[in-house]
């Protein structure tokens, strides 16, 4: 993983109490691992994505072919300023790899096969297979379910009023917010959607 190293994540994680309450249903060979790569989704729910790609560093140290590890840190990488550009291919390219090796379990498979979607600019279905999760209420739907929400929203228009898809997507997320009072993560995205009117109320 030498090439994902940058000075602006070298420094190790900690695991802590996690952010979140979701837990992704991964395997793993270490407790340690386990912690990192959840820690890591709870940052990357939460917008820090920069913090969310020092605990998936961290897990691929420890275990380099971990596949929802690497396909956190893709993730991580998705809105990261140019200067990551070359750090977001190699870990889309590793992403590829481990995935095609048929290494991690069903559902770890089934999510990096939705994420790779994502890459190759197929947005819709990225959204269209992580809502499956979500559909289905399957031990850890939340986090796939929570990641379509965020990238299937459309926008407003130009007086401000949500277009038909991010209506859909903040009366999902305000019931997710209902119903997990206590988790940052729904909250999270639910406020960055509704900020973006803030530019129509000057």
């Amino acid at each position: 993983m030498s090439e994902l190293q940058h000075s602006d994540f070298s420094l190790p994680a900690t695991p802590r109490t996690s952010i979140s309450l979701y837990e992704f249903p991964i395997q793993t060979k270490e407790e340690s691992t386990y912690e990192y790569i959840q820690q890591g989704f709870g940052h990357l729910l939460s917008m820090w994505d920069m913090e969310a790609m020092r605990f998936f560093l961290s897990a691929l140290e420890q275990e380099p072919d971990s596949l929802i590890a690497t396909t956190g840190l893709a993730l991580s990488l998705v809105g990261g300023d140019t200067h990551l550009a070359d750090q977001q291919k190699a870990s889309v390219l590793r992403l590829h790899d481990i995935y095609k090796s048929g290494k991690g379990s069903q559902y770890e498979q089934r999510f990096a096969k939705a994420t790779l979607k994502l890459f190759k600019g197929n947005i819709k279905g990225w959204t269209e297979d992580l809502a499956i999760f979500g559909k289905r209420k399957e031990t850890g739907w939340q986090v796939p379910s929570l990641l379509s929400h965020l990238f299937s929203r459309d926008g407003y228009s130009m007086l401000g009023q949500p277009k038909y898809k991010q209506k859909k997507t903040i009366k999902n997320l305000l019931e997710l917010c209902n119903e997990f009072p206590n988790d940052p993560a729904p909250l999270v995205i639910y406020t960055m959607i509704q900020r973006m009117t803030l530019k129509f109320e000057l």
